[in-house]
């Protein structure tokens, strides 16, 4: 499905509660902001059941944050209010590992 999109991963935000043991989030999903010649997010569910997919196509780049939030509000959620209790974790990435089809080598970005 993401192949059809044609475009660069810029985010991916992992929706869920933190775990009770410790600091960090435990997703019930991801979401993934993929750019090219037309952004849109992907939702995939983490749960057991196989669930596909759920493509939402961001009206403006300005939009992405409002995008992903009715993205949640129809898929995840079915009250927006219900925002206040549901735990967003955005991560920046520290390490990448990238093929380069231009130089025929891997790009390593720390």
């Amino acid at each position: 499905m993401l192949g059809r999109l044609m475009g660069s991963t810029s985010a991916i935000v992992a929706i869920g509660n933190m775990h009770q043991n410790d600091r960090s989030i435990c997703p019930s999903h991801i979401a993934q902001l993929v750019e090219g010649s037309r952004s849109a997010w992907t939702l995939y569910s983490m749960g057991n059941d196989p669930v596909s997919p759920v493509v939402w196509r961001s009206d403006t780049p300005d939009r992405h944050l409002t995008s992903l939030l009715a993205l949640i509000a129809s898929h995840v959620l079915l009250d927006l209010q219900a925002l206040k209790n549901l735990d967003i974790e955005i991560s920046q990435p520290v390490w990448s590992r990238v093929w380069s089809a231009w130089s025929n080598t891997w790009v390593v970005t720390p």
